[in-house]
């Protein structure tokens, strides 16, 4: 039979083994490894760098001479760029065409025989008249065909923004004259008038532009084209272009 002192070291050896300092000791040990490499490899991940696309710019003309010019032409051609356009003198532009570029606000001239073309673009002799398009009809665009390297045009989306351009293109002297074509055509004549330097009349025959440039230094109109035909249209023009006389100057 044991004796007390046999049983009290039993006891004490089988404290000693489940005693909680002998259990806890391996899980610090853990912690103490596993949590900085976690907080280790979330700082070493690096951000990726931002990505810039340039737009593209362009100060080179472009010069598209097919017989036909479509807008999807226009978008293989110019690639988003904003610049001027010459097109063929018997060049046709779609219903696309017309779109793309009031949508692109682009500059278009007709080239003429005096046009040298080459790989990057087109030049022709500077414009003195400028027509802007806010609507336009079969015989303007033939009459725009024959009006030569004198003409540049350029389509807006309302008379507004034609106004504007007759403005801006009569302030700098950079023409001689704005015809403008849109169906509001007194608001667009009004919204001209607005700056001195540009004297607009709605014109529908080329009696009321001789009457207008007797009354004043007339240097823009404004036309109606969907309720004119080709020679109206063309006698109108020839009227508005003609030399003045020298008592008028």
């Amino acid at each position: 039979m044991l004796d007390s002192a046999a049983i009290d070291r039993i006891v004490q050896n089988v404290l000693k083994q489940i005693s909680p300092s002998s259990v806890a000791a391996p899980v610090k040990a853990v912690a103490a490894v596993s949590t900085p490499a976690v907080t280790g490899a979330k700082a070493a991940a690096p951000k990726p760098a931002p990505i810039v696309v340039p737009t593209p710019v362009s100060t080179s003309s472009v010069a598209i001479l097919d017989r036909v010019i479509t807008g999807d032409l226009l978008a293989e051609k110019i690639k988003g760029q904003k610049v001027p356009l010459v097109i063929g003198a018997k060049s046709l532009l779609t219903p696309t065409a017309h779109d793309y570029i009031r949508i692109h606000r682009l500059e278009v001239t007709r080239a003429t025989a005096g046009v040298t073309t080459g790989e990057k673009g087109a030049t022709s002799a500077t414009a003195r008249w400028k027509l802007a398009i806010v609507r336009t009809s079969p015989a303007l665009e033939k009459l725009f065909g024959e009006l030569g390297g004198a003409w540049s045009r350029e389509l807006l989306g309302c008379p507004d923004d034609a106004a504007a351009l007759a403005i801006s293109e009569l302030s700098r002297g950079a023409v001689d004259g704005v015809v403008i074509a849109a169906t509001q055509s007194y608001r667009a004549a009004c919204r001209a008038n607005r700056h001195e330097k540009v004297r607009a009349a709605y014109i529908t025959e080329p009696a009321g532009v001789r009457a207008a440039r007797d009354q004043m230094r007339l240097n823009a109109i404004v036309i109606d084209p969907t309720a004119k035909t080709y020679f109206e249209l063309r006698n109108i023009i020839a009227a508005f272009t003609a030399p003045w006389p020298e008592s008028k100057k």
